[in-house]
């Protein structure tokens, strides 16, 4: 097994345990009198590689957009030819990483196949400890199940599963910034975002700043612009309404997959114009992420007619089982709201699209007809819906790649990627 790494403190943890990895940014050092334009064009030709700026635009944006393209472009080609040298010095067979923006796992994804080597992604499942596994962006789970009778004992485990999920109401993913407290918010942002500083090489300055500002723009938001929890489910209780929750505007769902819809003030404004008459929209800001977008964009939406932001830790259940229907690009309450047998409209691809549950947008223009029809009776057939959750199931794989150190799930998500590969390899796909 061979580590890639890209920092000194990502060296440090592969040393520690006694594994071989070669450090990216230490080959990329080595390379000298490299002609730039010259290699840029080679490897766009041999690697079909297109516009560079596909590669590196998710990293630009998620760095404030405080490198310049032509800085971005020698830092992508660097990084192609390293990962040229690292396919051509070693015998890869697979390449195991979790879904991202960031160029080098692009860069990784779009050379593989010319060495005959398979990507395998790991992406968050809405299953508890488990991780979907894929070779393909978007990952495309196994629907087999999607056309199999569920058998009594599947049936018991989906039953369960719903109804511990309505009963705890709980998030699927972690509040970092739940905590109250101005000190203990400052505390814990600073020590998160110093952490990202080790890790990936921050100037601190830079990372401090950074903090204090999304600090700043939170007590902003939560002060002029966000009603109290109460006062949000007042709202909820009034009128009809659609649901569109906010995603975190610098995750490559976004930035790599649909940057089209990068800009949530202007997607907002489309969307609230194709509403049925008499719909009203819910907006919430993304709860782990208050104060990361511009005020001006919190700002335009505020002022938006017939649209309404609720707190952003308002319960999500709550406000699904209040709405008419959700909208949603490829958030994963997508997936929340389907539990709920609501509506969904989606304007992007993740797992929860293509099964036949969800309405589906390829085009903005068709939204007023999308949103028409999630208004009808019985848009979620029960049936599928069951089958649609045992395929989520027997999709999952033991063990998470982020979030725990704990012995278990290391060894869960190794023996499932193991699992992952073997069975990838045999059956050459």
């Amino acid at each position: 097994m061979l580590f890639i790494t890209t920092t000194k403190y990502g060296d440090k943890c592969v040393i520690k345990n006694g594994f071989e990895f070669i450090n990216i940014n230490d080959m990329v050092a080595d390379f000298k009198d490299l002609d730039i334009n010259k290699e840029c064009l080679r490897l766009k030709n041999e690697y079909e590689l297109g516009n560079l700026r596909k590669l590196y635009f998710s990293e630009k944006y998620r760095e404030h957009f405080t490198s310049n393209d032509s800085e971005l472009i020698i830092k992508t080609v660097n990084y192609l030819l390293a990962i040229e040298k690292v396919f051509n010095d070693y015998q890869v067979k697979f390449v195991v990483h979790h879904i991202g923006g960031e160029i080098i796992r692009r860069s990784f994804f779009l050379m593989g196949p010319k060495f005959g080597v398979k990507n395998v992604f790991i992406q968050f499942s809405p299953i508890n400890w488990t991780s979907f596994f894929g070779t393909s962006l978007p990952i495309l789970l196994d629907d087999v199940w999607m056309h199999e009778q569920i058998s009594g004992e599947e049936l018991l485990k989906i039953e369960s599963y719903l109804k511990k999920f309505k009963a705890k109401k709980e998030l699927m993913h972690i509040n970092y910034y739940h905590s109250s407290g101005v000190l203990k918010k400052l505390f814990q942002n600073l020590k998160s975002k110093y952490g990202t500083y080790i890790r990936s090489d921050y100037n601190l300055f830079e990372a401090i700043n950074i903090t204090l500002s999304l600090i700043i723009r939170r007590c902003i938001f939560n002060k002029i612009y966000y009603p109290n929890i109460k006062k949000s489910l007042e709202i909820c209780e009034k009128g009809k309404y659609f649901f569109f929750p906010i995603q975190y505007t610098r995750e490559s769902r976004l930035t790599a997959y649909n940057p089209e819809y990068l800009n949530p003030d202007c997607f907002i404004k489309m969307i609230k114009e194709e509403l049925p008459d008499g719909y009203k929209l819910l907006v919430k800001d993304h709860p782990h992420w208050v104060g990361d977008l511009p005020h001006k964009i919190i700002r335009n939406i505020h002022k938006m007619e017939n649209v309404y932001f609720l707190n952003p830790n308002t319960s999500t259940h709550e406000i699904i089982e209040k709405s008419s229907a959700i909208i949603t690009i490829n958030s994963d309450v997508a997936y929340e709201a389907l539990l709920y047998k609501k509506p969904v409209v989606t304007f992007g691809d993740e797992y929860f699209t293509g099964h036949g549950l969800t309405i589906d947008v390829d085009n903005i223009k068709n939204a007023s007809k999308a949103f028409l029809k999630a208004l009808e009776k019985d848009v979620i057939d029960n049936v599928q819906l069951l089958k649609f959750i045992n395929m989520i199931f027997k999709n999952s794989h033991p063990g998470i790649c982020w979030g725990s150190l704990e012995t278990e799930n290391i060894e869960n998500l190794v023996n499932s990627l193991l699992k992952f590969c073997n069975l990838k390899a045999n059956l050459n796909d």
